[in-house]
């Protein structure tokens, strides 16, 4: 098995069971009046997947705290998922494990 495909077998199997060996439900709370939740509400709604990614990041830049980091991360993972980025997946799979 060459390195890409090591590489795709291992973000496969940590999406499909990250969330169930973690048990982890992300949900996502705030308050729509707030500067962040005005950009969790445009990114939550938002149809384009580059669109959304950018306001997530920028959330992450403006609100590295924030208790809907692991929401931000799961989405990013699952828009890297959906682009074929299995480094990427890797990267935010990592993040969310580490959060």
């Amino acid at each position: 098995m060459n390195s890409s495909n090591r590489i795709l077998v291992i973000s496969l199997l940590l999406s499909a069971f990250g969330t169930i060996l973690c048990g982890q439900q992300y949900k996502l709370e705030y308050d729509k009046q707030s500067p962040r939740g005005l950009l969790l509400d445009d990114a939550s709604h938002s149809q384009d997947d580059a669109e959304e990614a950018q306001a997530l990041e920028t959330f992450l830049r403006l609100f590295p705290k924030d208790k809907s980091v692991p929401w931000v991360y799961d989405q990013l993972r699952q828009i890297a998922d959906r682009a074929n980025k299995p480094d990427r997946v890797i990267g935010l799979s990592e993040k969310i494990a580490g959060v």
